[in-house]
């Protein structure tokens, strides 16, 4: 009887090579053949009677002898792809370890690492099966065809026990097949690449499908898993997304939406647009969905910065009659549907405001425009370290609190305690109401000159009864303020004119 050799423990040992013990070493010695290029690390193989397989610290590689039982394929080429798969899936788990162990011992990084698996493992398996096709003989074509069929035939017994939904350790089944499917078209993109002239489109096509041209090379498969699994929750929380007007594009499923940074930080997305289709009706077995074409794009936008993308994918025919139809183009009012991800990059950056322009001078009104910066740059935490707690006779708190730094030119300076506090600086309080707008008039072409245009917001009077105002939206990144001129009435005797300065949403 042969015998196959299996460490045990640590232990060499000959377990005698039963059927399934078989099934196992030959699995095991093709993907080890297809991952040769990874050049793994040293590792020891265990066979227990669990079911399962894992790769484990240290570079072991645990096997149940019963894990081939979950297979239930009864097509031999489809359970011989699965096995494979799952032996390529563990060995790159291996490699990881030794490459990346940082990344791969952070809980948090589960599933990108899974997902990296299971492309490399899906990239492997391909290249393995159609390396040396000649793709001018029809037989070698046939029989890569052949090896394709049973690659996506595989898919149902290799999500079987994933979740439908996200999970901090492993895949969904819808993650799992869209990483054997990117790995799948990058494996041919590559074989294509020193093919003859007369594929060079084809395999210019694969490639722009696996989206080997949105990134660097180097950086392909981590991208592409970063968008598989979502990654970047804090930066695409910082992004809104809009439709934008449909626009003709023929033969075309046109789609464009907007994306905007509303972060204090560069933010670089990563998007792909999928359609195809799948079993009429059945729009949650990803193991069935068959992918026909794709597309890639990546920007970075800065801060408050909008930019207008582009989703739109080509009409294709062929749809079986007995199939629906996907797009996978939209990622706005909770139609998240395309592949997104997003990650902050470089140095934290305030948005542009008003205080950016400001400098230290004699001039007074510029000064008081550094105080009123100053001022502003409390406004996210509500100006409440600008006061301090007053009550009255009643024992009541006093809404009104003066303002415990000083702002030059400005005759009082008060906080307004309420819902909202605001600041409210006083320019000029009397009866006469020419020098109010005389006074407004002066302030306003003072914000003009320390305020960019576009910063401004004015208006004017038009009638004998309406009163200017002018606003900064942004006087520092949280805060706005108005300039304001308020005419008498029964509590207020004079007109007043100043600025009011409150937190910007």
């Amino acid at each position: 009887m042969k015998k196959v050799m299996i460490l045990i423990g640590g232990v060499v040992v000959l377990w005698p090579l039963m059927a399934v013990a078989d099934e196992l070493s030959e699995s095991l010695e093709r993907a080890r053949a297809y991952a040769k290029e990874w050049a793994l690390p040293e590792f020891r193989v265990i066979l227990n009677d669990d079911g399962g397989i894992s790769a484990t610290d240290a570079g072991v590689l645990e096997v149940g002898r019963k894990f081939p039982d979950h297979i239930k394929s009864s097509n031999p080429e489809v359970r011989k792809t699965a096995l494979d798969f799952i032996f390529l899936h563990e060995l790159r788990h291996v490699h990881q370890q030794a490459t990346m162990k940082e990344t791969f011992d952070d809980p948090a990084k589960r599933p990108l690492i899974e997902c990296l698996a299971d492309l490399e493992a899906a990239r492997a398996l391909v290249a393995g099966n159609i390396a040396s096709l000649d793709l001018n003989n029809k037989e070698e074509i046939k029989k890569a065809q052949i090896s394709l069929v049973s690659f996506r035939d595989a898919r149902p017994d290799l999500v079987r026990f994933l979740p439908d939904q996200a999970g901090a350790s492993h895949l969904t089944k819808k993650e799992r097949v869209l990483a054997m499917q990117f790995g799948l078209w990058s494996a041919y993109a590559d074989q294509l690449a020193g093919a003859p002239e007369k594929f060079k489109d084809f395999a210019a096509n694969i490639a722009r499908k696996a989206g080997l041209e949105a990134e660097p090379k180097d950086e392909w498969d981590i991208t592409t898993c970063k968008k598989i699994v979502g990654s970047g929750k804090e930066a695409l929380a910082a992004l809104t997304f809009w439709f934008e007007p449909y626009t003709d594009r023929g033969a075309y499923f046109s789609s464009a939406f907007s994306v905007r940074n509303t972060s204090t930080r560069d933010i670089r997305v990563y998007m792909t647009f999928m359609e195809g289709f799948h079993p009429k009706g059945k729009d949650e077995e990803y193991e069935n969905y068959t992918f026909m074409d794709a597309a890639s794009q990546a920007v970075t936008l800065k801060p408050d910065e909008k930019v207008v993308v582009d989703a739109s994918l080509p009409i294709f025919d062929g749809k079986p009659a007995d199939a629906d139809l996907f797009v996978w183009n939209r990622q706005m009012l909770g139609m998240e549907t395309s592949l997104v991800a997003a990650e902050f990059t470089g140095k934290f950056r305030l948005p542009a405001s008003c205080r950016d322009y400001f400098s230290a001078s004699d001039d007074t009104k510029a000064q008081t425009f550094m105080d009123m910066a100053r001022v502003g740059s409390y406004a996210a935490d509500r100006f409440s370290s600008l006061w301090t707690k007053s009550y009255n006779t009643y024992g009541m708190e006093d809404i009104i609190r003066p303002l415990t730094i000083p702002v030059r030119g400005v005759a009082t300076a008060n906080v307004y305690v309420g819902s909202e506090p605001n600041v409210v600086l006083s320019l000029y309080e009397g009866t006469e109401k020419e020098d109010a707008l005389a006074t407004f008039r002066e302030w306003a072409d003072a914000a003009a000159k320390y305020c960019p245009k576009d910063e401004l917001r004015r208006e004017w009077i038009s009638k004998d009864d309406q009163l200017p105002t002018l606003s900064l939206p942004k006087l520092t990144p949280d805060s706005d303020a108005t300039l304001y001129m308020s005419a008498p009435d029964e509590d207020h005797p004079n007109y007043e004119v100043g600025w009011r300065i409150g937190y910007a949403r």
